[in-house]
Parts: C-alpha cells; sequence; structure tokens
C-alpha cells in the first residue's frame, strides 16, 4: 500500500478557468493531513478493536484499483451502504468522489490504558497533606481527560480517532435535469423573487450554516479541512473534481413591523425588506445567507452533499434554483443521495446502486458543464429561464423509449457511450431501450396537468352534463310510460282471447278487433295457431 503525501496539486489562483473569481477564505487554509503506512495500519488496527462492524464493513485504502473494486461492490456487497477508510485526504475523497462516492466522516471516542508509573512511597501525614493542597488548588483532571496527538497513543486514555466513510447507496435518490421533471410549486415561484443566488462566493459561511442546523453529524473538522483544501486550492481538478457551494440570500431587514430594527429569530424576512427587491443592483454585502448547499460537480453529473436553510422558503428556493441551473448547463444526471419525501416531491426517483454506477459512469465524461455565477442573480430570473436544449436529445441513456426503428438507433448509441466510458461498469450491456421508461407516466401526468381545463370550463362541462342527464332521465321515463300502456293493450287482448275459446273464428276476430297497436294482431294470430295444432 502506498502512504498518501501531501504533494498533491499546484496552488491555484483565486480565478476559475474562465476567469471568475471564487469567494475568499474565511480563516487561512490548513495544510493537507500527511499519513504514513504505520499511521494507517494503527489506525485501522484501532478502529477494528472498538466495535465489530469495522470488520464487516469493507476497508478501502488509497492505491486500490476503483475501477475493479466498484463492480464488486455492485455484485457482492448487499447488505450495507457504507465502505470505510483509516485515511481522510483530499486525493484520496477526490478519486472516490470520480468513482460514485459520497464521502463522510465518523468520530471514534478510543479508550487506551495510560502508561504504568510507580507510585511514590509517602507518608500518611505527607499523603494527606498532598490530598488538601490538591483540594485547594482545584485540580481534579485524571488521565482519562487527557489526549494524545494524532501521531501516537502518547499515554492518553481517551482519543478521538476520525474515519472515512465512503457511501455507495443500496438505493439512490437522482433526478434528471432535462427540463421536464424538476418540479417547482407556485409558493415557490412566488416568494423567489425575493431572494438572489451566487454560486461559490461563501463557502466557509455554508460550512458554519450546516453546523448550526446540523451539528457536526458527519461534516468533521478533519473533512471540512480537505474539503477546503479541494474547494479554495484546487485538489481533485486534474481529474474533473470540482467543489462547489450554492449561496442564497436575501436583502437585510431594515426595520419590522413594529418599526424596530433587528430580525427576530425564525421570522419571514419577506416582509421586512426596503422596497422591491428586484430592482436596483445588489451586492452580497447588503445581504445575509438565508440558505445554502455544499456539492460537488464529476463532469455532467451534480452531487448534492448537505445544506441549510434560515426562515421560511429558503431551502426550497435554493433547491430549485439549483436543479435549475442543472438544467440550463445541461447536466445529465442530479444525485441527491438517500431518499427523502421532499426530494420525491420536486420529481426525483429511487434507483438501484447498479443503475445508478452505469448513469453515473455515463454522465461523468461530460466534461464542458460549467456552475458559474460570481454575481448574484435573482432567483425568479433563474426559475423563469428555460433550459436552452433538451439534453435527452443527445443522451439516449436518459431518452424515453424509443420503439421500432429508433429503438436500433438508440441501442446501439447507448452501447457506443457505454464503450467509451474508461470503467468497468461502462462495458455493461446498455439499458434495455424497449422498456418504458421510469419517468414516463410522470411525463403523462405532467402532459394531463399543462391541459387542465379552466375553473369556468369545468364549471360550463358540468351544467351541460347536468342538463344531459336530465334529459336522459326524461326520456327514459317517458319510455317507461309507452311501454306500460302497451302492456295493458296486450293484457286486454290477451284476456279477449281466454273468453272466446269457443272457436277457432272467433277467437281471431276478438282479438284483432280489440288489438287495434298492431300487437294484439300478432297475439291473435299465435292464439289460432296453437289452437289449430291442437285441434289437429
Amino acid at each position: 500500500m502506498n502512504g498518501v503525501t501531501s504533494s498533491a496539486a499546484d496552488i491555484l489562483d483565486d480565478q476559475d478557468a474562465s476567469g471568475s473569481s471564487i469567494g475568499a477564505p474565511s480563516y487561512p487554509v490548513e495544510p493537507m493531513a500527511v499519513y504514513t503506512e504505520e499511521e494507517v495500519r494503527r489506525l485501522s488496527a484501532m478502529a477494528k478493536q472498538t466495535s465489530t462492524m469495522w470488520n464487516l464493513y469493507p476497508e478501502l485504502f488509497p492505491g486500490v484499483n476503483l475501477e475493479a473494486s466498484v463492480p464488486i461492490l455492485v455484485d457482492k456487497y448487499h447488505y450495507g451502504d457504507f465502505c470505510w477508510s483509516p485515511v481522510i485526504s483530499a486525493p484520496w475523497i477526490a478519486e472516490l468522489m470520480d468513482h460514485g462516492f459520497i464521502t463522510m466522516a465518523e468520530r471514534l471516542r478510543i479508550r487506551t490504558a495510560p502508561a504504568r508509573r510507580p507510585a511514590p512511597k509517602l507518608s500518611p501525614s505527607s499523603s494527606s497533606s498532598s490530598a488538601a493542597a490538591a483540594a485547594a488548588s482545584g485540580s481534579t483532571r485524571t488521565n482519562e481527560s487527557r489526549d494524545g496527538d494524532r501521531g501516537g497513543l502518547g499515554g492518553s486514555v481517551v482519543r478521538d480517532v476520525y474515519l472515512l466513510l465512503p457511501k455507495l447507496h443500496r438505493e439512490r435518490c437522482v433526478l434528471m435535469p432535462d427540463g421536464r421533471h424538476l418540479h417547482v410549486g407556485k409558493k415557490v415561484k412566488k416568494r423567489s423573487k425575493m431572494f438572489w443566488a451566487t454560486v461559490d462566493q461563501a463557502f466557509d459561511q455554508v460550512v458554519e450554516g450546516c453546523h448550526e442546523q446540523h451539528g457536526f453529524n458527519w461534516l468533521h473538522p478533519p473533512l471540512v479541512r480537505e474539503f477546503r483544501q479541494m474547494f479554495f486550492n484546487g485538489v481533485g481538478r486534474d481529474r474533473g473534481i470540482h467543489l462547489h457551494s450554492f449561496e442564497v440570500w436575501q436583502k437585510k431587514p431594515s426595520r419590522t413591523q413594529d418599526g424596530e430594527e433587528g430580525e427576530r429569530e425564525g421570522a419571514d424576512t419577506s416582509l421586512l425588506l426596503d422596497g422591491d427587491a428586484s430592482s436596483g443592483e445588489v451586492t452580497i454585502d447588503d445581504m445575509q445567507l438565508v440558505a445554502g448547499e455544499l456539492g460537488v460537480r464529476v463532469g455532467g453529473c451534480y452531487t448534492s452533499l448537505t445544506g441549510f436553510y434560515r426562515g421560511d422558503s429558503a431551502g426550497s428556493i435554493q433547491l430549485a434554483v439549483t436543479g435549475k441551473l442543472l438544467e440550463q448547463e445541461g447536466f445529465l444526471l442530479w444525485d441527491l443521495g438517500m431518499f427523502i419525501q421532499y426530494k420525491q416531491d420536486m420529481g426525483a426517483i429511487v434507483i438501484p446502486r447498479r443503475d445508478f454506477v452505469q448513469r453515473f459512469n455515463a454522465a461523468r465524461t461530460k466534461r464542458e458543464c460549467r456552475l458559474l455565477m460570481p454575481r448574484p442573480v435573482n432567483c425568479a430570473d433563474i426559475i423563469k429561464k428555460e433550459p436552452p436544449v433538451a439534453p435527452t436529445d443527445n443522451n439516449p441513456t436518459f431518452a424515453a423509449a424509443p420503439d421500432g426503428a429508433a429503438a436500433a438507433a438508440s441501442a446501439s448509441a447507448s452501447a457506443s457511450a457505454s464503450a467509451s466510458a474508461p470503467t468497468p461498469m461502462a462495458t455493461s450491456p446498455p439499458l434495455n431501450p424497449t422498456q418504458p421508461h421510469p419517468h414516463q407516466h410522470q411525463q403523462q401526468q405532467q402532459q394531463h396537468d399543462n391541459t387542465q381545463p379552466s375553473k369556468k370550463e369545468k364549471k360550463k362541462s358540468q351544467r351541460k352534463r347536468r342538463l344531459e342527464h336530465n334529459k336522459a332521465n326524461t326520456n327514459t321515463a317517458s319510455s317507461k310510460a309507452d311501454d306500460m300502456q302497451q302492456g295493458e293493450h296486450v293484457a286486454a287482448g290477451g284476456e279477449e282471447a281466454q273468453g272466446r275459446e269457443g272457436g277457432g273464428e272467433g277467437v281471431g276476430v276478438g282479438v284483432v278487433g280489440e288489438g287495434e297497436n298492431g300487437m294484439g294482431k300478432v297475439m291473435g294470430t299465435m292464439q289460432m295457431l296453437k289452437e289449430a295444432a291442437v285441434e289437429e
């Protein structure tokens, strides 16, 4: 196993490749962690001693062939989502992200045995005087409260050890940003004009917001240190891995409804702004951060890592803006991680791990997607703007299910795209183009919703149906009355026929004379035939 060194990538300027600047760091960027092989082995052994879980989960090290390991995980690893690694370093994280992993961190509290020291021999008087002196000085520290340095035990008893948790979900929540699947609610569209959005302008503030709302959770300080190396120093950009931060801003409130300055915690600030939010030039200095998220771009796939929001609708607007930007820039896949209901409400679906890896490998080969927005742009303008072209025209992997000759063309295009991807999973058979597209029902439902009549047309249609229903009931009643009248005539003709059994001729004359409606004539004829048959 090769050790990880700190000479990762050259330090880049504060300019992106296109010349647009990124936000300055709030504090100096710390150097990357450097691990020796001995330390990696020691950390691995310490983790395995704390819990049997670390013996069950697959362990990954820098230098492992992920091109061959990911297909094995897909085929054999059916009982979990996590792998783990004792190394938390920016180049290693970038390599894992390049193969579809979401990287998290876990803190372990490891207790070790203290170093034994011979106890000094003290007289009873000196022992009691020492205890009294310690109580007077307030010294209550024990061995359990001392922590050693990161490199070794150093005689400490309790030590914090951080592990990297690369996660490859058994079921992944994804959304195709092709202009057809992202759902933006009316409330979000209405309130979006009060907010502005930027990209890569407040990375540290977004991290602080995530810690404020969720705690450290999995975004522990060692992982933040390596994320800052990737964002500010460009580690991983040589292989197409770009870390991003999305920010949503709102004007700072100048007055409350009572005339007092300031802002109530958790209050809706959309009513506290000075003037119309959509007018005039704005800068970040004039606004406050109300929502944001961290994400990673790998070719044509964008993965949302974590986020936060402050205030009503801010989080929904941030997600809508992110989705619209991905649509406008031609991204092929929006990876949303684990399933949560609000993601499904946006239009996302859940796919198995095998399908996700296949779609991720097809999307990461697209390198021309960009996310550049250094100046604040009104969120309403972003949401209203439509994508220039439908990405599915040039991407049969995500297109609707074709039929006939188009199916064969789509299958060959998918096969060629899979063959060009530099991973073993890319050479696997493409998705069957004859199968129904998983979003076909959603597309039909969306088209049905778009063609719904207005309220006036609905009322007119209901009124018309009521009139037709009443008319049908009237016709049915009149028809029943005619049938009843006709039945009475038939019954009268039958009685006349039964009362004249003296001869066939009299029966025939009597029935014909009484049944003037035609039915009596038929009944009389049938009766004559029956009597003639009996006489024979």
